[in-house]
């Protein structure tokens, strides 16, 4: 049985196979044979058959002979003779044949195993020897004696009818010749009988041969035919037995591959089992070996997938080999997953150092939002801010002053040490040490070897000597505004450099913005100067116009002059409305003529930015529109002919009834000439008040009383908090107390008006009176957003 086990279901199949055709083969050869054989034997019954027919005509023709011999000697006369002869010759020619025939199965059976077959050649040699020796000569000799008879006796009738013989001699001789011949004639016939009765008997012994042949083929056919059904008998049990065989082989086989089936089934859903026991050496259990080595590889790529979820992307793969493509494949994804882990840790690195550096950008926004209103106050906060964040020992900030054109040197207003501010005061001119590099070249400057008192003499942070060194100019627009300097003791990564960089530019932008706000605010005050002359002015105007009321004449004078000055505003004041995509809508005069057009159709106010202004000033249009910010910045804008021009630009948002910007007001002054009517603008576009340091209102514009609902008089009895909600009221209390240091201030509220609330946008700018310096007042300008 184990032999049985051990061998192949291929080698087990065509085993039963050749084992099954070499018994069909015998049994079909056998049956071959057997039907052969079957076939000789009744071809021999056949011939023996037809042997013995033959030999019966022979006999028959002996009979014939002998029969003719009889007749013959009892022939009187010639004429039978004859008839007797004729019919002998017919005899003969048939008696040939028959012989002929005979001599054919001596042929026939020429190698056979056939009894007649040794008998019958010398048989019918000894048959044809005397039927050719003493059958037909005797039968020939019988023949002439009974001719020379019937001649003799006709000789001696007609001696006897002869008269000249003797009657009684003659009569005596003629029957003493007849005796004679017929003595003669009589033992020929006994001899030719006796040879036929001999050939006779030989004959017999052939038929006894033919008979016996007969009978033995008849019974080795019938021996035969029983033989045959024994085996078809074998045959059958034999092909029951195979067939049995080959339902046990294939019950075996089966049952292997159903219980192979049912583990491959669960291992195709992805469950593990056991090992299935190896029974058979055959193809199945060669397929249970491989399934069985596929089994513990899937087992042993499960543990490497838990390693790899566990992030052990370095797991060793045994389950398959790098050559096959499964292990080819869980190669490249193994090392797919650690280039992805890698990229990922390098993603989260600098994930986490963008997070660092808008962290830091937005706490120095915070800073920059404050605007304090001294400059050295914002850089103390900005500085301090950026070392504590860098974890510098050192930082110091300088600001570019121009005094004169070739006269340009760096002023420290800020620095900040060991979390403590310096004070320290020192100028460095442009391109002396690293600083005045720094603003020449306008790049950043990161020194990593410093040697010995490099600082004390280069830099411009006092006596420490760090090891790095790093220097940001503040470009805006690529202007220099100033520079910041950062010593550390330990080395500047390249993402707090580029985050160095990137605020460099917004403190720029607030510095630049601050001393534009200084500037404001001493235009401002002389603003108010002017309004107060302005307004003895206008008084004085008043009561000219009251003296002139009594004539016509005066009346149209003033008429004229009236129109006169608003030609003259439309001449002198440039200005112009835009539609909120930047299209013109209208411009005055002076507009035209400074930017040099004509018309105003397809243009927009884009085409007068410089190219280097213009994304951030797109970005500021969209502020403008999104928020309500007003923007008001010194800056150059070119012609219609590419001419640069200075001016003093002012944009506003202009709010429909529905309290929607529907367009923007663009407001342009010659830098010379914006002392002159700012003041005027202001009062014609910005509600305007000014109040005492306690809160009560001095004076009001129109535009106040237009968007408040009170009048002068009423104005009078009521103070600035009576505005403010209740939240609110400390915070501008405590605006009013600092007011002083930041100079100005402004602030996003809800304030009430006599009918309703409404969102406004609200500067406070302190301005100290010239003509009365004890006295200290407070201008707000009120906007709606």
């Amino acid at each position: 049985m184990n032999i049985f086990r051990n061998i192949s279901i291929k080698n087990k199949f065509l085993t039963i196979y050749i084992f099954v055709t070499i018994v069909l083969l015998s049994l079909i050869f056998r049956e071959y044979y057997v039907l052969t054989k079957i076939k000789n034997l009744e071809k021999d019954i056949f011939d023996s058959f037809e042997f013995y027919n033959s030999v019966k005509k022979i006999q028959n023709h002996l009979s014939d002979y002998l029969l003719y011999n009889v007749q013959m000697s009892g022939v009187e006369n010639l004429d039978d003779l004859k008839y007797f002869l004729e019919k002998n010759e017919f005899s003969n020619y048939d008696f040939k044949n028959e012989i002929n025939e005979i001599k054919k199965f001596s042929k026939c059976w020429k190698g056979n195993n056939n009894p007649i077959k040794d008998s019958i050649v010398p048989y019918i040699k000894k048959i044809n020897k005397t039927y050719k020796e003493e059958i037909i000569p005797s039968f020939s000799l019988l023949k002439l004696k009974k001719r020379r008879h019937f001649v003799k006796m006709f000789n001696c009738k007609n001696q006897l009818l002869d008269s000249t013989y003797n009657i009684k001699k003659n009569r005596f001789n003629f029957y003493e010749i007849l005796e004679k011949h017929q003595k003669e004639v009589f033992e020929i016939s006994i001899l030719l009988e006796k040879n036929i009765n001999k050939e006779k008997n030989r004959l017999d012994e052939l038929i006894y041969l033919s008979e016996k042949v007969q009978k033995n083929s008849k019974i080795k056919i019938k021996k035969l035919l029983n033989t045959s059904n024994v085996e078809k008998i074998i045959s059958i049990l034999f092909i029951v037995i195979t067939i049995a065989i080959v339902i046990f082989i294939s019950s075996i086989i089966i049952k292997s591959l159903q219980k192979l089936q049912k583990y491959v089934s669960v291992l195709s859903k992805g469950n593990f089992q056991e090992e299935l026991n190896i029974e058979n050496n055959d193809e199945i259990g060669k397929i249970i070996f491989d399934i069985n080595l596929l089994n513990n590889s899937l087992r042993k790529m499960s543990l490497f997938f838990t390693e790899i979820k566990k992030g052990n992307f370095n797991k060793k793969i045994t389950s398959f080999s790098h050559k096959s493509e499964i292990g080819k494949a869980l190669f490249e994804m193994r090392d797919s997953l650690l280039k992805i882990n890698l990229d990922r840790k390098k993603i989260v690195i600098e994930e986490k150092k963008r997070n660092w550096a808008n962290k830091g950008v937005s706490l120095i926004a915070d800073v920059l939002r404050k605007r304090e209103k001294n400059i050295e106050k914002l850089g103390d906060n900005i500085i301090a801010e950026i070392v504590r964040y860098l974890k510098a020992n050192q930082g110091g900030l300088f600001l570019l002053n121009k005094v004169e054109k070739n006269n340009e040197y760096l002023e420290m207003i800020s620095s900040f040490a060991y979390d403590k501010k310096k004070f320290i005061n020192k100028k460095i001119k442009v391109g002396e040490g690293l600083l005045g590099a720094s603003v020449l070249e306008k790049e950043i400057i990161n020194i990593t070897e410093i040697p010995e008192e490099y600082i004390e003499i280069s830099s411009g942070l006092g006596e420490a000597n760090p090891k790095n060194l790093l220097i940001s100019p503040l470009n805006l627009e690529n202007e220099i505004l100033g520079v910041i300097e950062i010593a550390s003791f330990s080395k500047f990564k390249d993402y707090e450099i580029e985050f160095i960089e990137r605020i460099a530019e917004n403190i720029a932008s607030v510095i630049s913005t601050q001393k534009i706000n200084e500037q404001t605010s001493l235009f401002l005050k002389n603003a108010q100067n002017q309004k107060e002359l302005l307004i003895s002015q206008e008084e004085e105007m008043r009561q000219n116009l009251e003296e002139l009321k009594a004539t016509q004449e005066e009346m149209n004078r003033k008429e004229g002059e009236a129109r006169g000055f608003i030609n003259a505003i439309d001449n002198t004041l440039v200005y112009a409305d835009f539609e909120l995509n930047g299209k013109f809508i209208r411009a005055s005069d002076k507009f035209l003529k400074i930017f040099n057009i004509n018309i105003t159709h397809d243009l927009e106010i884009f085409d007068f930015i410089k190219d280097d202004f213009q994304l951030k000033f797109e970005k500021l249009w969209d502020n403008l529109i999104k928020n309500g910010e007003n923007f008001e910045k010194k800056l150059f804008l070119k012609t219609h002919n590419n001419k640069e021009i200075l001016i003093w630009l002012y944009l506003a948002p202009v709010y429909d009834i529905r309290n929607r910007i529907n367009k923007i007001l663009f407001i342009a002054f010659d830098v010379f000439e914006k002392n002159q009517i700012y003041e005027t603008i202001i009062n014609k576009n910005f509600a305007n008040c000014e109040v005492n340091k306690d809160g009560s209102f001095v004076k009001i514009n129109n535009k106040f009383s237009e968007i408040f609902g009170f009048s002068d008089n009423e104005i009078k009895s009521l103070n600035i908090f009576d505005f403010v909600q209740m939240e609110d009221k400390n915070e501008i209390k405590n605006i009013f107390e600092n007011l002083k240091n930041k100079k100005i201030f402004s602030k996003k509220i809800i304030l009430k008006t006599k009918t309703e609330f409404i969102k406004t946008k609200i500067h406070f700018n302190y301005i100290e009176n010239i003509s009365i310096k004890e006295k200290i007042y407070i201008t707000f300008e009120i906007c709606k957003y």
